[in-house]
Order: C-alpha cells, then structure tokens, then sequence
C-alpha cells in the first residue's frame, strides 16, 4: 500500500502487510515504512528496496 513519496518523487513509500495462512491474518510490519520501493523479487525470493538519494541503494530482506 503506497502512502507517500519522498525524494523529488523518486521513492514511494510503502506499508508492508505479510499474510499468514495458517491464522489467516495480514500482518502489518512495523518499520517497512522506513524502507522506500518495496517490491518482491521473485529471483531470490525476497522482498527488495530500492533507495535513491544522491547515489542508490538496494536492501534485500
């Protein structure tokens, strides 16, 4: 869920929900607002966030 943006555009900031079959709840994560494009990355089955400031970042979690 996008919420916000920050850096000229360029970061969208998102909230991260994880669905749990066995309680059937989503569970909203805490700090994921903290980490901007969050998106899943099928290739290492991961979620990633791509920063972008002056430079880039990518953290994988």
């Amino acid at each position: 869920m996008s919420f916000a943006q920050a850096a000229r555009g360029a970061n969208e900031i998102n909230r991260l929900f994880v669905f749990y079959p066995k309680s059937q709840k989503l569970i909203d994560e805490e700090n994921s607002a903290n980490y901007p494009n969050l998106h899943y990355n099928e290739k290492r089955d991961c979620v990633t966030s791509d920063i972008f400031y002056d430079g880039s970042a990518t953290y994988f979690f």
